[in-house]
């Protein structure tokens, strides 16, 4: 019992903002509809991805495509080294079909072996000096001119370069025959190669189709014996058949 003239202490009245008070029916129901979805009111939903976390990839996608994804195409710093190492190993597949027949292994060699040293070349230069006279002069001079030519491209072309000689673990050729040097120096580009054109571009005369088509015929077996013998990539053939050209072209100017 409570005495008289005592004070009644108050209760607070706690208000639940989603549950209703019970002392104003109109209150709740406003509460009642403003928290209830599809009424009108803003209940708290997550929002729907499909599935997939934001950013992520979508349904049927696979990781990486979706609209952050972080899919790396290849750059294009190894395309060029990529392309041409296929071809370097589809052509070096041309010649293994005639890899270990001795009569093309001989050859192969025979040719690799005159194109040592320019005997090759000194072989044409008496053959172009054959006749006395101003001709004499212009086969000797060439040859000089594309002597040195080659050989100081191609010394600082290898030494800047430094690419590696192709595997010949694998390589199985007729054993015997004229001996073949075993490469020790850079692979690009070729030397035979760049020495052989070099010398048919400038021992070529405008007049003498017939000799200018054995010169080039035998600077491309040069290259082929090359790539018989599994000395050099293609495209170090293909390097040094150009680059020799070149020089020749240069070379013919100061005859």
């Amino acid at each position: 019992m409570t005495r008289p003239g005592a004070e009644t202490a108050a209760t607070p009245v706690q208000l639940d903002p989603d549950r209703g008070n019970g002392d104003d029916p109109g209150l709740d129901r406003e509460r009642a509809e403003r928290h209830a979805p599809g009424l009108g009111g803003t209940a708290h939903e997550a929002p729907d991805h499909g599935g997939a976390a934001p950013g992520g990839a979508g349904p049927g996608q696979p990781p990486g495509d979706g609209p952050t994804g972080t899919a790396s195409p290849a750059g294009p710093s190894g395309g060029l080294a990529s392309v041409v190492q296929a071809l370097d190993g589809r052509i070096d597949r041309w010649f293994e079909p005639a890899r270990g027949v001795p009569a093309l292994d001989g050859l192969a060699k025979a040719i690799t072996g005159l194109g040592d040293h320019g005997l090759m070349w000194a072989a044409t230069t008496a053959w172009r000096a054959r006749h006395t006279g101003p001709e004499r002069a212009r086969a000797v001079r060439a040859l000089a001119i594309a002597g040195v030519e080659s050989g100081i491209v191609n010394r600082a072309l290898k030494a800047a370069v430094g690419r590696s000689r192709p595997d010949r673990a694998g390589l199985q050729l007729t054993e015997g025959g004229i001996p073949v040097r075993e490469p020790t120096t850079s692979s690009f580009p070729s030397g035979h190669t760049l020495a052989a054109f070099c010398a048919a571009t400038v021992m070529s005369q405008r007049n003498d189709r017939a000799g200018n088509v054995l010169l080039f015929t035998s600077a491309s077996l040069v290259g082929l014996s090359r790539l018989h013998l599994r000395a050099h990539h293609a495209s170090d053939v293909v390097g040094g058949a150009a680059l020799g050209a070149a020089l020749g072209l240069i070379g013919r100017r100061l005859l």
